[in-house]
């Protein structure tokens, strides 16, 4: 069974819905970005919508993309860690059967002049930074 196939069949066995999580990240004295997330499940489709998520800062919060992208793949792999074959590669069957949207140009897309974040992705799995 190839990993696309592999990951929609874990994907069904979740309950649909949608289920909705926010976080605030403090990045200087009285200043905060706000992480939103909205995870639609469908059947075998998942989704993960960080729509409403702050802008860009100019301080060290902000994620470049694939940072972002990874972080969303790391925690579903650990979710789905149970009920995937662990012998198997997590090639890009199991990436295209996830669905990430980011908006351009916020804390987790981040771009340009903004600052890269500094502590790495376990934050967007823990919903804090590790210190």
């Amino acid at each position: 069974m190839g990993r696309r196939t592999a990951t929609h069949t874990v994907n069904a066995t979740l309950p649909d819905g949608t289920y909705r999580g926010e976080s605030r990240i403090q990045y200087r004295a009285n200043q905060w970005a706000d992480i939103v997330v909205s995870v639609e499940i469908s059947g075998t489709d998942i989704a993960f919508d960080f729509t409403g998520t702050s802008p860009q800062t100019d301080s060290y919060v902000n994620a470049p993309l694939p940072v972002t992208q990874m972080g969303v793949l790391q925690c579903i792999a650990m979710m789905l860690a149970s009920d995937i074959d662990r012998d198997a590669v997590l090639n890009a069957g199991f990436t295209e059967a996830i669905e990430i949207r980011v908006p351009p140009r916020g804390i987790l897309a981040g771009f340009g002049r903004g600052r890269a974040m500094a502590w790495g992705t376990r934050h967007l799995c823990r919903g804090r930074a590790a210190r």
